[in-house]
């Protein structure tokens, strides 16, 4: 391999964005983190010359901000909105032992995809891999090796800090992934209970039209990871479909999952400006929060005192409260010297939860403001529709993902493979009218028996996919569909 080849270069894409999936990881995991990394949201008042006595106000100061988990209680909302329905599945039989344990480590496919959906809307980017098992070339895999799953394909989900390299190609007018670098950790040394990490660079590539994977390391794990750095190969092979025979496969299987789309591109992460306000909001909490105590805590100030007074009457100090009097020399004075409460922090604090609001970080306080139904309405479907949109993709992620996988297993179409999550959000319900719309709709002959249920699974009302309501329907006898709808 020639010298100063970059194996571990990044594209400008994935770097330019780093920082903002830290700024959201970071406020999704809350205050303990947020806090641990100090001036890095928080800047430090530099209010004394003396170091170690600045250090302890800063500690002071930031022990006293608070940070509301606007952006972790969000995420973990919107995620629940999605998978408060199972996952819609439909699987060739080669496929459900996959779905019940996706990555081989036991892990549903309900699991991780929980966890690529999270990853989307932290980040708006991820990506599915799926590992074929090392097959050599001339090796049969029996159906029974499959089915017991000791060979067999997996599906692996990758944060998109990892995805740092790839190219794409036109061949044949269709556009297709011809390079791919994935960053990963490898255990290098393990004692048992310690144990040490290296990075690894494992690196796709079509050469020929075939596909092959090469795991690169840097040729000295002791050395700092860098452009001048050596790499030396760790592992190479070709992909090697499962079906008896050497069968190499001639596309990269893995597909990218973007909040807008599942092209390369890098899309912008959804929860970033509540993560960005939620930071700003805990600043201005740390300087509401300061003022309030230094604001709370009154000086007692005395006039008029003389040493001799100082010395043979109160000796030094002074106890206040009810059942303590504090004898004064004649003209002299008394009195409390408080700070005037600043309230400007508090304003800034309302204005960013009420931006937080209206960007979809419904879940900071419960909603007190009247709005009009075409009002929210038309904030349920502008809030819906970003995440119906990386349900969507999701889903479209995970079907090319198990196609991918199929091929290892026997030849399976795309359009065989379902996966379907949950993108239909109003659970509003129907009010009597509305039923009764439906109703008339479908007697009338506007609306098939399907497109009216459909209205009501979209409410949440039926939960029964189509077919098995009406299976249901027809054991019971049922003769007339206006009975079940209007009940």
């Amino acid at each position: 391999m020639p010298k100063g080849l970059n194996i571990g270069f990044v594209r400008k894409e994935v770097s330019q964005e780093l920082k903002k999936w830290t700024i959201v990881e970071d406020a999704v995991a809350g205050e303990i983190q947020v806090k641990a990394k100090g001036d890095s949201y928080l800047p430090r008042p530099n209010t004394d010359t003396d170091e170690a006595r600045n250090n302890r106000h800063y500690e002071a100061f930031k022990g006293r901000a608070v940070f509301y988990p606007v952006t972790g209680r969000t995420l973990d909302g919107l995620s629940g909105q999605v998978f408060s329905k199972e996952i819609a599945l439909g699987l060739p039989v080669d496929l459900e032992t996959i779905a019940t344990d996706v990555d081989g480590a036991g892990t549903t496919l309900e699991q991780q995809a929980k966890k690529t959906l999270a990853t989307v809307l932290k980040k708006g980017r991820g990506g599915l891999l799926s590992d074929f098992p090392r097959v050599e070339a001339g090796q049969i895999v029996t159906r029974a090796d499959i089915n017991s799953g000791s060979i067999r394909p997996r599906v692996l989900s990758y944060d998109p800090s990892q995805i740092i390299n790839w190219r794409e190609s036109s061949i044949g007018g269709k556009t297709i992934l011809s390079l791919l670098v994935l960053k990963e950790e490898k255990i290098i040394n393990d004692d048992g209970f310690e144990f040490e990490c290296a990075p690894r660079w494992r690196v796709y590539q079509l050469i020929e039209g075939v596909a092959a994977v090469t795991v690169y390391r840097l040729k000295s794990d002791n050395t700092t990871e860098g452009e001048e750095n050596e790499y030396e190969v760790e592992e190479e092979t070709m992909i090697l479909m499962g079906q008896g025979q050497n069968n190499p496969l001639t596309e990269i299987p893995f597909t990218f999952i973007g909040a807008a789309n599942n092209d390369s591109s890098v899309d912008e992460s959804p929860l970033y400006p509540i993560a960005s306000l939620n930071f700003a909001h805990y600043r201005n909490s740390a300087d509401y929060e300061w003022s309030g105590h230094i604001a709370g805590q009154p000086t007692p100030v005395f006039t008029g005192l003389d040493a001799d007074w100082n010395k043979n009457f109160i000796q030094g100090k002074v106890r206040l409260g009810s059942s303590n009097a504090v004898g004064l020399p004649s003209g002299s004075t008394a009195f409390l010297l408080q700070a005037q409460p600043n309230s400007v922090p508090l304003e800034a604090m309302k204005h960013k939860e009420d931006q937080m609001k209206a960007i979809g970080a419904k879940l900071i306080e419960p909603q007190q403001t009247q709005r009009t139904a075409e009002e929210a309405r038309i904030e349920e479907t502008s809030e819906a529709s970003v995440l119906s949109s990386i349900a969507n993709n999701v889903s479209s992620a995970y079907e090319k993902a198990f196609y991918f996988a199929s091929k290892f297993t026997s030849a399976i179409e795309l359009d065989a493979i379902s996966i379907e999550l949950n993108s239909e959000f109003q659970n509003a319900g129907l009010n009597a009218t509305e039923r009764q719309e439906v109703v008339n709709a479908w007697m009338s002959g506007l609306l098939t028996k399907g497109e009216a249920r459909d209205v009501y699974r979209q409410k949440g009302i039926a939960t029964l996919p189509n077919e098995d309501a009406f299976n249901i329907i027809a054991q019971e006898g049922v003769a007339n569909f206006d009975e079940p709808l209007t009940q």
